[in-house]
């Protein structure tokens, strides 16, 4: 997008603003769901400023224009809005971001809430009954962030000196050819692929919120909680199969009520979910059913709820909200037997896959030309090939500088040449008929430098040791993070991002709660048997190349009582690329002994050339 473009559309979006009486619009790269991959339609923040990173929030007043994002898109932001007078701040952490915002909103270039607060509005500021009013499109900012807004200028906001509107899309109004709502299928899983029956899940979950009295209801607007009580998924969301929908379940009167577009039921759905109870109506009469529900309590989880529907409830005096955390997160996080079994058939033909490119890579590099764009296509195919359905997301295929913009997604205009000399990062998965998976392998292109081979090992060793990482029950995720840092420390180096994540079973690759990120310990879960979680240190020299590895590994537990892990993901590392000195004992037995187990298990889905090539490749160091 041209810098001219993204300067004609906030200009246009600041006329709209004038014509509103608001002083600050603020946009997310949210949808109605907190989804983090969101449809076309709702990518608001990428119309506006031309930024394409999954995380960010903008502000736009008369003067100014800022946007935040994490340390992820540090290069990637700062490149995207060259030229756009957008200023970009880039946070660590959630505190980090919180301490942006305030200082925002309290010394703002337009000096907003002083001017507002001593009733003086300078002529550069709208002012409507002496009054400054931001406003939003609530439905796109989760409640936290909506009440972390409100803290962080609480002297204006308290006194009433600032109002915030959260009925408004602007953007809405200014952009010209929106997509559409998607209106994709929504299909059935059978239970020997969901492993436990919709009418199991639905039972428990209502049984948790059935508290000793009082008529209470459980709202769920988060997509992959939906899609996973009710053994349905869709592609509304290009990665994520999930489908637009709200959710609400009574604990007295046993309802379950969908909100969602009816017309896109694949062949059995509408009898399959009049079996399970489950009565359907427009996805467009959410908020009205929450004006009228009959219900004194309802519990809802504020960090997966958009401001909107909190505002609704808390509309109505004779509703008292329920904060929970997690009530359907926490049990989809623990893969059930029939999960777990088809999540390690996929991740085989995932890894043949996989191999199979590493093979045409390393044999045709420097002889046939390739580009990011081509060998990420390739991959595409390959994965195809072996009954992918989708890409669990855009894969990131960075040669060079490119690899060490964290997030990067190739473009006609970045698409960068793949040559000999350097580095390629390739972190890239699949959804499957039985799991989703998530990879990243850096492979050496011809000669590499000896700090090359040395950043690639010591990133190796950080991931293997988490790997080998044993704990005792009661140790959370973010406490593990030091198993694979450590050892990235003692050389001086770090990444600014988690080292893991959870991943989701034909949802989300990207799913909570477990997070393995010390910065994240305040929001830290339990490691429990059954998690998978993504193992993916790195490091990033800017302008010169990148580094991650990532392996998906599942939560399990030990002969010796304690837990630890087992790898999910069954494909070799480039031994082109590992200088042995920068491994310990340990490390090195345990990267020999994933070689040997990849071999085992993967070889008998190759021919014989892709055999010895393979076994050329996993020979012990």
């Amino acid at each position: 997008m041209s810098n001219l473009t993204v300067k004609k559309r906030i200009n246009k979006l600041r006329e709209t603003m004038v014509e509103e009486g608001i002083s600050l619009y603020m946009i997310t790269t949210m949808d109605f769901h907190m989804s983090e991959m969101t449809n076309g339609y709702f990518k608001t923040l990428k119309y506006m400023s031309g930024f394409t990173g999954s995380e960010g929030k903008m502000i736009i007043t008369e003067n100014n224009v800022h946007l935040w994002t994490d340390g992820r898109y540090a290069i990637q932001s700062v490149k995207e809005l060259e030229g756009t007078d957008i200023h970009v701040h880039i946070y660590s952490d959630r505190s980090d971001e919180l301490r942006n915002l305030s200082r925002f909103f309290i010394l703002s270039g337009d000096k907003m809430f002083t001017d507002a607060i001593e009733k003086a509005p300078s002529k550069k500021v709208i002012v409507a009954n002496n009054d400054y009013v931001i406003g939003c499109d609530g439905r796109t900012f989760s409640e936290n962030l909506m009440q972390d807004i409100k803290e962080s200028m609480h002297i204006a906001y308290d006194s009433g000196m600032v109002k915030i509107k959260t009925d408004l899309d602007l953007v809405g109004e200014v952009w010209e050819g929106r997509p559409k709502l998607p209106k994709g299928k929504i299909y059935r899983l059978s239970d020997d692929i969901a492993g436990v029956p919709a009418a199991e899940k639905i039972k428990k979950i209502r049984g948790s919120i059935n508290l000793s009295s009082g008529n209470i209801g459980y709202v769920c607007s988060s997509l992959d909680d939906i899609a996973w009580l009710l053994n349905l998924r869709g592609n509304d969301i290009e990665g994520s199969p999930v489908f637009l929908s709200y959710l609400y379940m009574g604990s007295e009167t046993k309802e379950t009520y969908l909100f969602v577009d009816s017309t896109r039921f694949g062949y059995d759905v509408n009898e399959y979910l009049k079996e399970l109870g489950v009565e359907v109506y427009k996805y467009d009469e959410f908020y009205e059913f929450l004006e009228n529900v009959d219900v004194n309590f309802v519990a809802i989880n504020p960090s997966k709820s958009n401001a909107a529907i909190i505002d609704t409830l808390e509309n109505r005096e004779d509703v008292e909200l329920l904060e929970v955390d997690g009530l359907i997160e926490n049990s989809k996080s623990i893969k059930n037997p029939v999960e777990i079994a088809n999540t390690k058939r996929i991740n085989k033909l995932d890894a043949v896959a996989m191999i199979k490119f590493m093979k045409w890579l390393k044999e045709n590099v420097g002889k046939v030309e390739m580009t990011e764009i081509s060998a990420a296509d390739y991959l595409e195919l390959l994965r195809k090939e072996q009954g992918c359905f989708e890409l669990s997301f855009d894969t990131i295929c960075g040669y060079g500088a490119n690899g060490a913009i964290i997030h990067y997604t190739a473009t006609d205009k970045s698409n960068a040449k793949i040559v000999l000399g350097n580095l390629l990062l390739v972190d890239s998965g699949g959804h499957y008929m039985g799991g989703t998976t998530d990879i990243t392998r850096t492979f050496a292109l011809g000669e590499i430098s000896e700090e090359m081979k040395k950043h690639y090992t010591v990133i190796l060793s950080g991931m293997l040791e988490l790997g080998m990482a044993e704990f005792p029950m009661g140790v959370t995720s973010a406490e593990l993070d030091i198993y694979a840092r450590a050892p990235i420390w003692k050389h001086g180096i770090d990444y600014d991002h988690g080292t893991g994540h959870g991943i989701g079973y034909m949802l989300n690759v990207h799913e909570g709660p477990q997070i393995i990120n010390y910065k994240r310990s305040m929001s830290s879960k339990i490691m429990l048997p059954g998690m998978i979680t993504s193992n993916e240190p790195g490091m990033y020299i800017e302008s010169q190349y990148g580094i991650r590895h990532e392996n998906d590994m599942l939560c399990v537990e030990k002969k010796n009582g304690l837990l630890g892990f087992e790898y999910m993901t069954l494909v070799p590392f480039d031994i082109d690329a590992i200088d042995v000195k920068y491994l310990n004992e340990a490390q090195r037995k345990a990267l020999n002994d994933y070689h040997k187990n990849v071999y085992e298990k993967i070889s008998p889905s190759l021919s014989e050339e892709e055999k010895d090539w393979l076994k050329r490749v996993t020979q012990p160091l």
